[in-house]
């Protein structure tokens, strides 16, 4: 189905965009230092102290100094993908995207599988406007682990922006069968749903958005009675 130009509506395009967050990334944090310490050397515990400091300022949202953190972990481990990717995810955060870029692909230079590194990189690009490069590593991170809403609900928001209103339907309707409460899965839907013409889905998305705490009653009032 093709999509119903006449129907965006300027308050409807400002919801949108509102919308159009990508999920930030810090599932890396959570690993154990048990964990990490049988990742690297044993002469290189300290850099692990580093990537400790770098996490804590981090939640902090000192940025700046988790960065200098983590390159010094790097300096001592240099083989320490998960200094690679919080270092990137600083970047991103202080809108250095390139930078953000070379650490997540170095990240996955060495460990190919890093899923989380993958999905930072696909933020990133996103962020960028590299959206076809975006549903790249979102595609990856899925094949590595089907069963993370965030991922498909990131993809399909890039679908959005390319116009394939259908693969995106598609991802945030998985999103929503691993997360029954995805608020902005079903709103987003809805949304989708609504430029195809399909109203009565779009209605019945919008509802169950409100209904989970979105603030749905601009679109509800104007389209749904």
């Amino acid at each position: 189905m093709k999509i119903n130009q006449s129907k965006i509506k300027p308050h409807l395009l400002r919801n949108l965009l509102i919308l159009i967050l990508f999920i930030p990334t810090q599932i890396t944090y959570a690993q154990s230092n048990e964990v990490l310490k049988k990742d690297v050397e044993t002469d290189s515990i300290t850099a692990i102290s580093y990537y400790d400091k770098g996490v804590s300022k981090a939640k902090l949202k000192d940025f700046h100094g988790a960065i200098i953190d983590y390159t010094k972990a790097i300096s001592l481990n240099p083989k320490y993908a998960e200094s690679y990717n919080n270092r990137g995810y600083a970047k991103r955060k202080s809108k250095d995207l390139d930078g953000a870029i070379l650490d997540f692909t170095k990240a996955i230079e060495l460990k190919p599988n890093y899923i989380y590194a993958y999905f930072n990189r696909g933020n990133t690009k996103a962020d960028l406007e590299d959206f076809d490069g975006a549903i790249w590593d979102y595609t990856k991170a899925i094949e590595l682990n089907p069963n993370n809403a965030d991922v498909y609900y990131n993809r399909g928001i890039s679908k959005r922006e390319l116009e394939d209103l259908n693969g995106a339907i598609w991802d945030y309707t998985k999103a929503i069968e691993l997360n029954p409460n995805y608020v902005n899965a079903y709103y987003n839907r809805g949304l989708a749903k609504y430029y195809l013409d399909d109203n009565s889905g779009a209605c019945e998305d919008a509802r169950k958005a409100k209904k989970l705490g979105y603030d749905a009653s601009n679109f509800i009032n104007a389209e749904c009675n």
